[in-house]
């Protein structure tokens, strides 16, 4: 494989405490995989102006959002050698990132990567309130007094409209994990594996208990195939 190609990308997207998690590790079991969780270090390296997180964010002049128009030629080259690297290393061909972030960057994203898919995963807004209430207690989530919470704030504050986005997939969180990895791992996105399969069966039991007769159907994990609402 040449270390300077990077061919349809996949990059699921979410707010935070939505499943992301969750759904790019049900993937990252497929071998044709090459997952990356929230590799950040990848995008400063060329994008340095992306950093809202580490103690050099202020002084790179770190921003939430990206458009088309922020996209460089030599900076995307190099972007995109990195992620070919990965997939290089990993010998899987298909690249999936899980960054939230990315959710402010579609078409930066689109601009570097225009043959790339997006996965979107939605969960109920009150759970997931509840859930970033709960890391807030525990000391496990953003703070006013950092950097990136005021680049949210800021953009909340401004309320721009959001554009359709091509080539992308959506999910409930509610309809269960299972569900979601049938979807992408079913033959849109990824090809499906048996081993995601039965990593989801497993997770599924592990974080929702064993689903009543009701909820079997939605759960339930078959070798069909089928696109996703938005598809």
């Amino acid at each position: 494989m040449r270390t300077s190609s990077i061919e349809s990308p996949v990059f699921i997207l979410g707010c935070g405490r939505s499943g992301t998690t969750i759904l790019g590790n049900l993937l990252a079991q497929h071998p044709s995989v090459t997952y990356l969780h929230e590799h950040r270090p990848l995008w400063t390296s060329a994008y340095p102006e992306t950093d809202i997180w580490s103690e050099r964010a202020i002084t790179r002049r770190g921003k939430l959002a990206f458009t088309e128009s922020d996209v460089n030629p030599r900076k995307t080259r190099a972007l995109r050698k990195l992620f070919a690297l990965e997939l290089q290393k990993s010998r899987r061909p298909i690249l999936v990132e899980k960054l939230p972030i990315n959710n402010f960057r579609l078409p930066f994203i689109r601009g570097m990567f225009p043959d790339c898919r997006f996965i979107h995963i939605w969960r109920n807004g009150l759970e997931v309130a509840r859930s970033i209430e709960t890391m807030s207690l525990q000391g496990r989530w953003f703070r006013p007094d950092q950097y990136r919470w005021n680049m949210l704030a800021e953009y909340a504050q401004s309320m721009p409209e959001t554009a359709p986005v091509p080539a992308l997939c959506q999910s409930s969180y509610e309809k269960g994990v299972v569900g979601m990895a049938r979807q992408h791992a079913g033959g849109y996105v990824i090809p499906w594996a048996p081993a995601t399969r039965q990593l989801a069966r497993g997770v599924l039991l592990r974080i929702c208990g064993r689903p009543t007769r009701d909820k079997r159907a939605a759960y339930r994990l078959s070798s069909s195939h089928s696109r996703t609402d938005g598809a």
